[in-house]
């Protein structure tokens, strides 16, 4: 019967190490996204307030909607 070898036992900080090596890889072309969290440049800016639409106003709420 074959002996089994010890597995070798390697710190976690030396494991993620190794993982993030093997994943860096070519990173040329992911967008840069650490900007994303950026204020907003105009402070005066306000979205429009979405108006309902027809159909919702006109919608008695009796009919059907399935037809």
């Amino acid at each position: 019967m074959r002996q089994k070898r010890p597995q070798e036992r390697i710190p976690l900080s030396k494991a993620l190490d190794l993982v993030l090596e093997s994943i860096a890889g070519d990173n040329s072309e992911v967008e840069d996204l650490f900007d994303i969290d950026d204020p907003i440049e105009d402070v005066d800016y306000y979205p429009s307030q979405q108006e309902p639409s027809r159909s919702e106003e006109e919608s008695s709420g009796d009919e059907d909607p399935t037809l």
